[in-house]
């Protein structure tokens, strides 16, 4: 299981719950040395904010800080969904150009890999959006984080 702790920002009657994470800056280890090239580039960019729905195991309202979860797999097999299907359907593509059709002029090479990248981004798009439907790929809120010891941990790093 992956945690990660978010803000409610919404609750509406249907028990539909609208959470905002703001993701890491960089590791722990980053953050101390500022050796790494994430954390340098987040010095640059910041935490951007996202903002998605959750279920939820317990009662929690508007501006309520939450624990969420979700499974390895879920976060696994998104990232795979997200990646590799471009890269692979990209690489396909050429190699159905190159070997099934004998073209082998670069421009058209490097033409049919634009084109089979963008399709395989709007497939993972569809793939996705069906896919988010599901109940594994939603996080779960697991708990209420209590602001005390939230203002203590910020206070030791």
């Amino acid at each position: 299981m992956i945690r990660e702790s978010a803000k409610v920002v919404s609750v509406s009657g249907a028990g539909k719950i609208i959470v905002e994470s703001s993701g890491q800056k960089s590791c722990h280890r980053c953050a101390n040395s500022g050796a790494c090239g994430i954390s340098v580039l987040a010095k640059y960019f910041g935490a951007k904010r996202h903002q998605f729905s959750a279920n939820s195991e317990i009662v929690v309202r508007a501006g309520d800080r939450v624990l969420l979860e979700i499974e390895k797999s879920a976060l696994l097999m998104a990232a795979a969904l997200m990646y590799v299907l471009p890269l692979l359907v990209m690489i396909f593509s050429v190699l159905l150009v190159q070997y099934g059709f004998g073209i082998s002029s670069e421009i058209i090479h490097i033409v049919v890999a634009f084109c089979g990248l963008a399709a395989g981004i709007m497939a993972s798009r569809v793939i996705s959006k069906a896919e988010y439907q599901a109940v594994k790929f939603e996080p779960v809120i697991v708990s209420r984080c209590l602001p005390d010891l939230e203002a203590g941990a910020s206070q030791q790093k």
